[in-house]
Formats: C-alpha cells, sequence, structure tokens
C-alpha cells in the first residue's frame, strides 16, 4: 500500500503552536483539509494508470488525526506503480495530485487560522 500523508510538521515550536490554537480554528482547518483530501483523491484517480480498474478504485482519503489526513492507494502493486521498478518504468498518480494541492493546503491552513482569529477579535 503506499500513501501520501498530510500533516502538519515543522519545528516544534511551530506544532507546539497550532496545537494551542482554539478548538474551533483547528476544526476549520480540518474541514478545509478533508475537502483538498478528497479533490487529490479525484485528481489522483483521473491520472492514474487503468488496466482493469481496481487501483483507480482503491485510491483513497482518511483522516489520521488532528491535521492529519492520508491520501493513498490500497492495492499491495500501487507503490510499483508510483515509483516503478528495474524493469517497469514509474507511473506517478499520488505526489502529482499532492504537488498539484500543496500550495492549496498552505493557502487554506493560514486562511482559516487568520479567519479564526478575526473572529475571535484577535
Amino acid at each position: 500500500m503506499s500513501a501520501i500523508k498530510i500533516e502538519v510538521q515543522g519545528d516544534r515550536a511551530l506544532v507546539r503552536t497550532l496545537s494551542m490554537l482554539p478548538r474551533d480554528i483547528r476544526e476549520s482547518a480540518d474541514v478545509a483539509l478533508d475537502l483538498i483530501s478528497e479533490k487529490m483523491v479525484a485528481y489522483a484517480k483521473m491520472i492514474a494508470p487503468v488496466r482493469t480498474g481496481r487501483l483507480r478504485r482503491s485510491i483513497y482519503h482518511k483522516r489520521r488525526g488532528q491535521m492529519t489526513h492520508e491520501v493513498g492507494a490500497r492495492v499491495f502493486y500501487s507503490i510499483f506503480v508510483e515509483y516503478g521498478t528495474r524493469k517497469m518504468k514509474a507511473k506517478p498518480f499520488l505526489r502529482p495530485a499532492y504537488y498539484r494541492y500543496v500550495g492549496e493546503i498552505h493557502r487554506t491552513l493560514i486562511r482559516k487560522i487568520q479567519e479564526g482569529l478575526r473572529r475571535r477579535g484577535e
């Protein structure tokens, strides 16, 4: 199974600061990440190579925790398709989906935090 995990990472101070945000702001950001993750799934399904359709049907999104989302494929051979092998050229579908939406992820997180703080007058 291959998967791309989207989680807020950085130095410990940043992670600690994000975890101290009010719950409503974190939840708002999480909902936005859900929507973006579903867009990533749709894009990955659109560009995934199709032979039988099994790989495409196995692409999923799962919330793994607060501000942690996973987009991946459940079939065992997905990693070989994504990265290739000695004998088979890579046909990536998860990484391009991530790179297509990474900017939107960053912009959305910043916007949700700013909106939440504005609502609170902070």
